[in-house]
């Protein structure tokens, strides 16, 4: 019964809700339950009759674009990249799709499938052809927060290595910001939101698309799912169907670990607003890594749902990013993206060959 949800839905929203299954689906509903969320932040429902099964979603109206955030998730559904979306209200934030009956990635593709699989899903989705559907992402913007954020709660102060804000501003100076070449981006391509039905991959959660680099989400891909070199150059590799250029690998491999300060600087400060006013805490990013949090979170014995483990992993990440970041082979990666921006008669990193 639709009824047993309702206790979860703010009351303005009943009548919205009721309406938006009644033009789904003529069959009576037999079932319906929370998977996620509350009253005040997104909320996710399952929703079955005798012949089919629906997720309903509102999204918060407050701080959310509702109508780019709908007209993207529409493209992308119409392209076979996200669920087949039955409904679609950006007035309320109600959205209705099919229900994907997830399995682990892991019992229907090897590592490497997996890896084919989903970069075909993000090239196709960078291949669709937008409106103008909200503001673009200022993708440096993004960053320097980031980065500043972490400076001020002290993880780049003693921690951080002495060159890396120098190294950063050359990054700023030298990546192409305003390249005009930019994709129907997901942005937030982690685990939880990549499904397996058992024969297909489906991107879900599309709350943070936008207008943006195409390098963040084979970023967010690549951190995820790829290990080993042979992977990497696997994504990239199916992703621009040949090998990718030297200044396409830079950007690629420039942007990385940029994308994980950011999710450094998200965990961290989910902990931090957490704790009290006087509370100390060990800021030192050295004190794990990446593949040892790893592993802890893979068999199970950390946890992102609890603070420690966001914590450890959120360092993890800042070690990862700063570590990537000084390594030798980057300075060559910012002295390519500094030749490409010095070549005004010869642009092919600017121009329809970066497609």
């Amino acid at each position: 019964m639709l009824s047993a949800i309702y206790p979860f839905l703010p009351e303005t929203l009943l009548s919205a809700v009721e309406k938006a299954v009644q033009q789904t689906t003529t069959e009576p509903v037999i079932k319906a339950c929370l998977l996620s969320g509350g009253l005040s932040e997104a909320s996710v429902f399952r929703i079955d009759t005798e012949t089919n099964s629906y997720l309903l979603k509102i999204l918060p109206e407050e701080g959310t674009d509702l109508k780019g955030v709908l007209a993207r998730h529409k493209l992308a559904s119409a392209a076979g990249v996200a669920p087949e979306l039955y409904y679609a209200n950006d007035v309320h934030g109600i959205l209705i799709t099919a229900f994907i009956n997830s399995q682990p990635i892991s019992s229907a593709f090897s590592p490497e499938q997996a890896i084919i699989a989903l970069a075909k899903q993000i090239k196709t989705l960078h291949n669709i052809e937008y409106p103008a559907i909200g503001e673009q992402t200022d993708l440096k913007e993004v960053f320097d927060k980031a980065v500043n954020s972490l400076a001020d709660k002290g993880f780049l102060a003693d921690n951080a290595p002495k060159t890396f804000l120098n190294t950063y501003a050359a990054i700023k100076d030298a990546y192409p910001w305003n390249h005009t070449y930019k994709v129907l981006s997901h942005n937030d391509l982690n685990p939880r939101n990549i499904l397996c039905d058992g024969s297909k991959l489906w991107l879900v959660d599309w709350d943070v698309s936008s207008i943006n680099d195409r390098y963040v989400d084979l970023a967010m891909a690549a951190h995820f799912f790829v290990y080993t070199p042979d992977m990497e150059n696997l994504l990239l590799n199916t992703y621009f169907a040949r090998e990718p250029s030297l200044y396409q690998l830079a950007r690629f491999r420039i942007i990385k670990p940029l994308c994980r300060l950011v999710y450094a600087e998200i965990f961290l400060q989910m902990v931090l607003k957490q704790q009290s006013t006087n509370a100390t805490y060990n800021t030192d990013p050295n004190e794990t890594s990446l593949a040892a949090v790893g592993q802890l979170l893979r068999t199970g014995n950390l946890s992102l749902d609890t603070s420690t483990g966001q914590w450890l992993y959120g360092k993890a990440l800042l070690n990862a990013a700063l570590q990537a970041i000084e390594e030798e082979a980057f300075k060559e990666y910012i002295s390519t993206l500094q030749s490409a921006a010095s070549a005004a008669t010869s642009v092919p990193a600017h121009g329809p060959q970066d497609r």
